[in-house]
């Protein structure tokens, strides 16, 4: 496993990430409004503007394969989000915790 700082053209691939596993797990529990709100604010005309604008930080996890599995975004001294694979995600919370401790 790697983890580093994304580049601009893997910005993509890190949003549609976000936006598989969103889908996959926390939308089920929110309502239609909320759902598109997001869905919205991480699409690829939005997403670069929306990471310049805010100062992210963005991280990603990548698997042996060199493929996206993971993405953190961190803007000042908080996390912000944090979107792992569903078939990496029970391969330990140290995952999740190796990103944030980058």
């Amino acid at each position: 496993m790697e983890i580093r700082e994304l580049s601009i053209s893997e910005l993509e691939d890190a949003a549609s990430l976000i936006r598989k596993v969103f889908l996959e797990t926390e939308a089920k529990e929110c309502q239609t409004k909320g759902v598109k709100f997001f869905l919205d604010s991480v699409k690829s005309d939005s997403f670069l503007p929306l990471i310049r604008e805010e100062n992210y930080l963005l991280y990603g996890l990548f698997s042996d394969e060199a493929r996206l599995v993971g993405v953190l975004g961190a803007r000042e001294s908080y996390l912000a989000l944090l979107f792992v694979d569903q078939d990496h995600i029970r391969r330990g919370l140290l995952q999740g915790k190796s990103i944030m401790e980058e």
